[in-house]
Order: structure tokens, then sequence, then C-alpha cells
């Protein structure tokens, strides 16, 4: 059986968007990776807080991710 390792991006860019807080994000994302039998390692959780979606310029998480 192999191991399936997962990763999560996690972005809000704006107070209005509080029900997707980076809490809830990161609950979610770990109770997806439990019931489909991934690791999440902790060096795999990236945050961009703040950041505007449209361009990937100032979001440094997600380019680092994406590698």
């Amino acid at each position: 059986m192999s191991v399936k390792i997962g990763a999560a991006y996690i972005r809000v860019s704006s107070d209005d968007q509080l029900e997707y807080s980076p809490d809830s994000q990161l609950k979610n994302i770990r109770s997806y990776c439990k019931q489909n039998g991934y690791i999440l390692p902790e060096q795999y959780v990236f945050y961009d807080d703040g950041i505007s979606g449209r361009s990937t310029k100032k979001r440094s998480q997600f380019r680092e991710l994406i590698g």
C-alpha cells in the first residue's frame, strides 16, 4: 500500500470572508485528508493571508507550493 501525501494551500483575501477563515479551511482540509487516506505534513501547509487571488506575484506561499 502506498502512502498518499497531501498539501494544503490556505488563503483569505479579505475580512468579509470570515466563514472561510484559515482555521476553518485547514480543519476542512485535514478532515478530507483523514477521510481519504492522505497524510498532511506540517511543512506542506501553506498560507497567504489578505492577498488578492488575481495574480500569483504576491502569493509567495502559493508559488512555493507549486515549486
